[in-house]
């Protein structure tokens, strides 16, 4: 699996949309022909949850502190109100 963080610790949404189609791949084989929205959502879910678990680890490695995380948090909740 392609790693969800690039080195400089931010997403890499290339590699997270792929696992996003592997996770709806292997679902349409698990469920047949019937795909529904909920399928996409759970796929979708879970590669975030995967990410977001790989960006976890990035930042303790790195020594990411917290207060770094919070500004970050603050400056995006700032810029358009919806924290990703």
């Amino acid at each position: 699996m392609k790693a969800l963080v690039t080195p400089k610790g931010e997403y890499d949404h290339d590699a997270i949309n792929d696992l996003v189609a592997a996770n709806f791949t292997l679902r349409a084989k698990l469920s047949g022909q019937f795909i529904t929205l909920v399928d996409i959502e759970i796929a979708t879910r879970d590669a975030w949850h995967r990410a977001e678990a790989e960006m976890t680890r990035w930042n303790v490695t790195h020594n990411r502190n917290l207060s770094e995380i919070a500004e970050e948090v603050a400056r995006e909740l700032a810029t358009d109100g919806v924290l990703r």
